[in-house]
């Protein structure tokens, strides 16, 4: 099982960084993936147990996780469609409003 994940957290993300990106600029790029990734390994679980202390239970350091996930994936979302045609953009667009 720890295969299977470290694989994903290892091997993933440069995978990713050079399928998206240009090769001039992969080092860089991975090297600001692991900068981040070590950032909030390293502080996430100390504000995450702060929070739980502040608040008394766990159900705030949850909600902030899950905004957290959401925003992203908006994010990711935004970024996705700014790729896209502007006529194509606008009918997905306008589909999700019908």
């Amino acid at each position: 099982v720890f295969g299977l994940s470290a694989g994903n957290v290892i091997t993933l993300p440069s995978l990713v960084i050079q399928h998206e990106f240009e090769a001039t600029s992969f080092g860089m790029l991975v090297g600001l993936s692991w900068a981040i990734t070590q950032f909030t390994y390293a502080f996430g679980p100390g504000v995450m147990g702060a929070l739980r202390d502040i608040t008394g239970s766990y159900g705030a350091p949850l909600v902030l996780c899950l905004q957290l996930h959401q925003s992203l994936s908006r994010a990711e979302r935004c970024d996705d469609l700014a790729r896209l045609a502007p006529t194509k953009r606008l009918k997905i667009l306008n589909a999700q409003f019908e």
